[in-house]
């Protein structure tokens, strides 16, 4: 959660010093920012739905918090979004949610969500590995110790090539 404030942080940020000056068009009549807003309002929409999760969460109420965070899913981000970003908003919400469900004793859901994820991610990232992590651990749950140690050695694997193509960029 907290990558996605950071991220949705240094969007502002860079949306609000882009240029240092002045726009002789009105922002909503500018595309950049029109996607830009579009791009907020749905990261903002997603921030509010775990918000509301760790609301009802806190009065012991997994059922709600579960029920938001299905419907953090089905945000409708705009079609030129940073692929990257969307992945890791819907990754990071998959993970969770599967964790309630695991939780709850839901191994079936528990798995159809991270399996979701997994399948409909767009490359190797922190919250891929997070999701591969929490499929190990479900798969543990259900006793299923193989398909638990595949997906911990997935998770450990997709974290080492991120980590490599981190530091790869950063070395000149």
């Amino acid at each position: 959660m907290r990558r996605i404030t950071l991220a949705l942080a240094v969007i502002v940020f860079a949306a609000c010093t882009s240029g240092g000056t002045r726009q002789s068009t009105p922002p909503q009549d500018r595309a950049d920012v029109a996607g830009s807003e579009a791009f907020l309002a749905a990261l903002g929409q997603v921030s509010n739905y775990h918000h509301l999760a760790d609301v009802v969460l806190s009065d012991g109420d997994t059922e709600a918090a579960m029920k938001y965070l299905a419907l953090a899913l089905e945000v409708q981000f705009p079609a030129d979004a940073d692929v990257e970003v969307v992945d890791a908003v819907q990754l990071d919400t998959r993970a969770r949610l599967a964790k309630l469900d695991l939780g709850a004793g839901r191994l079936d859901d528990a798995l159809k969500i991270v399996d979701d994820g997994i399948a409909q991610a767009h490359g190797d990232s922190f919250f891929l590995g997070n999701l591969y992590t929490v499929a190990g651990q479900v798969h543990d749950a259900r006793g299923e110790k193989r398909a638990a140690i595949d997906m911990f050695d997935k998770s450990i694997q997709c974290e080492k090539r991120v980590q490599a193509k981190v530091l790869k960029e950063k070395t000149p």
